[in-house]
């Protein structure tokens, strides 16, 4: 697992052990970051990135210019780790990522939970305290899952092989 592109690509990742984290590909991380060109700044932009896993989504939007990456995380060594290990300017915070209040709202929002476990519903409840009126979600989940996205425009939705990725933009 890599960088995909920006000042960091071709940087290597480090990846989990186990299967307790589920890393996007790189494949669907390139892809997933060419579909933001037109939608979202990357350049300047607040990121967050919510169960972040190994970091690699913020990372990768730290790598193209985003100015501010906050990576949240139950168990935030992994993330640690590709933070110090690239000489990234990143916060990693260990915190439950569906309790997470933000001080200042967010851009870019990436969000990539366990899959069956009800979270994107327990997070976009919190929508209006993490991001503001403009500010991009990307949401990857398991294929099938269906969620309630009121407040928000759906600008993308595509499915790579098991994971399913949905661009929204915040009302």
């Amino acid at each position: 697992m890599r960088i995909i592109s920006g000042s960091l690509g071709g940087r290597k990742l480090s990846t989990p052990q186990n299967d307790l984290v589920r890393p996007t590909s790189d494949k669907v991380r390139g892809a997933l970051f060419n579909s933001l060109l037109g939608i979202a700044d990357i350049n300047g932009a607040r990121v967050l990135d919510l169960f972040t896993g190994t970091g690699a989504l913020g990372l990768e939007a730290y790598s193209r210019g985003a100015k501010e990456i906050t990576l949240i995380d139950s168990y935030p060594k992994l993330a640690e780790k590709n933070v110090k290990a690239l000489g990234a300017a990143a916060h990693v915070i260990r915190a439950q990522a569906e309790k997470y209040i933000p001080s200042l709202p967010f851009d870019i929002i990436f969000m990539d939970p366990p899959y069956r476990q009800g979270y994107v519903d327990k997070v976009i409840k919190n929508k209006n305290s993490i991001g503001q009126q403009g500010s991009i979600w990307i949401i990857e989940t398991e294929e099938e899952l269906e969620f309630t996205f009121e407040g928000f425009d759906l600008l993308k939705d595509k499915t790579y092989g098991t994971q399913r990725i949905r661009i929204l933009k915040q009302l």
